[in-house]
């Protein structure tokens, strides 16, 4: 807990993403301060972090790396956020992740498609809403090799660990606020919100309707009234 009384929460970005996404929810927080680095893949690296914040959230594909994060770590967090999460992603063929690693191959591939792919990347995260100009900026920044080449490889393999960490979150029933758009293109409802529901102990459940998948860059006003309501509901379990 911050010394002005507000909760430490440990966020993670989505996958292509960067920090960057909470910068428009964490100034319209009350009660909790959001702090995120760039992704990690291993938990160990991030094990003091874990200790200090007893509340995780993850946007997007930040949900699945907040789940192996909180059900691998050390010990439980109190709480957990999931915005928009994308869990349940299908592995990457053979032939793709060959592709990518072959240095010079996979880097100028990704330099040719990336501007292109972001592009549509930004309409459809934010659909039903026109995306706002700087999730469009914001998205153009993430067009570079490195970044979406770990885009690829990160969300690959992780099925089993995924599964075992919803297990092990369930039957501790870590409680568990889950915020999806109604319009959301990537986080289905029967794709990936319905396992989730099933398999957490959702403590607080937001469906936005009109809302894509972009939800902190054109929902962060609803997004962060629910963050604040749900922190006050857990204050006296952290």
């Amino acid at each position: 807990m911050t010394l002005d009384g507000r909760v430490e929460i440990l966020g993670f970005h989505g996958s292509p993403g960067t920090p960057r996404e909470f910068s428009l929810l964490d100034p319209l927080l009350n009660n909790a301060r959001i702090s995120c680095s760039p992704r990690s893949s291993l938990v160990a690296a991030m094990e003091p972090k874990l200790v200090a914040a007893k509340v995780l959230l993850g946007f997007s594909w930040g949900a699945a790396e907040a789940l192996l994060a909180a059900a691998e770590g050390a010990a439980l967090p109190r709480a957990l956020v999931l915005v928009a999460p994308y869990v349940f992603a299908p592995d990457v063929s053979i032939l793709k992740r060959g592709l990518l690693r072959t240095p010079a191959l996979g880097a100028a591939l990704l330099r040719k498609m990336g501007p292109a792919q972001m592009r549509a990347f930004a309409e459809k995260s934010a659909s039903p809403v026109a995306a706002p100009e700087s999730f469009r900026e914001y998205c153009a920044s993430l067009a570079q090799p490195g970044i979406l080449a770990q885009a690829v490889f990160e969300k690959h393999g992780k099925r089993r660990r995924i599964h075992d960490a919803l297990v092990k979150l369930g039957t501790a029933k870590v409680p568990t606020l889950l915020v999806w758009g109604a319009e959301d293109q990537t986080s289905t409802r029967d794709g990936q919100i319905v396992p989730l529901l099933k398999a957490l102990s959702i403590r607080q459940e937001l469906c936005l309707e009109g809302a894509g998948h972009a939800i902190p860059w054109t929902h962060s006003g609803e997004l962060s009234r629910s963050l604040d309501e749900f922190i006050e509901d857990i204050r006296e379990e952290l």
